[in-house]
């Protein structure tokens, strides 16, 4: 079972990761709502670096963290199906959605959380 600060450097990670997806859109469709992007990539450099220092920082640490990382990423699909179940997302829903987790798998994989062959999206 991984540590405490492991798991939640993943999750707040994760989440930070797919509110930066979403603050993308957003942006996209009310440019005056971009200071949400800008903080939602500050938080998300954090959390890389945070990720980056624990994956670098010993072998217990880094597994702790690869395996929190494997948990949250087999509920993500179902995290954001809920997140893109508006009817209006309707004619959007499957090419965000495969966008949406690609990005984040890229993350997690340039990271190290997961390995570059994972698939269930």
């Amino acid at each position: 079972m991984p540590s405490q600060w492991e798991m939640l450097a993943v999750l707040l990670f994760g989440y930070e990761a797919l509110g930066l997806e979403f603050a993308t859109l957003l942006a996209t469709v009310r440019p005056d709502l971009a200071d949400i992007l800008e903080d939602e990539q500050v938080h998300v450099g954090f959390f890389e670096k945070e990720l980056r220092a624990i994956l670098a920082g010993g072998e217990s640490g880094a597994q702790q963290a690869r395996e929190a990382a494997r948990t949250w990423w087999k509920k993500l699909p179902r995290t954001v199906d809920r997140y893109l179940g508006d009817p209006s997302l309707a004619p959007y829903r499957t090419e965000l959605r495969h966008h949406i987790l690609s990005v984040i798998q890229e993350r997690f994989i340039a990271l190290g959380l997961l390995p570059a062959g994972q698939a269930g999206r």
